[in-house]
């Protein structure tokens, strides 16, 4: 997947999962301005991404870590 289909996807969750309403749609592209700052927990390409919101700035690629098995 492309950073910027990546960064896709994240939006269109930020709509369908966490409800957030964009500001604006540009190209098919969900634009906001107004997501509070935390932890977005998303499943992308079968990963969970813990995105963070850190003063209107995306955050990815914070990756769940595997649990290792003795």
């Amino acid at each position: 997947m492309w950073c910027s289909d990546y960064i896709k996807e994240i939006k269109h969750q930020f709509y369908t999962k966490y409800k957030f309403k964009p500001s604006r749609i540009i190209d098919n592209e969900y634009c906001f301005d107004n997501i509070p700052d935390g932890n977005y927990p998303m499943k992308i390409e079968g990963k969970i991404d813990y995105v963070k919101i850190i003063d209107g700035t995306i955050k990815c690629c914070n990756w769940e870590k595997k649990k290792k098995t003795s």
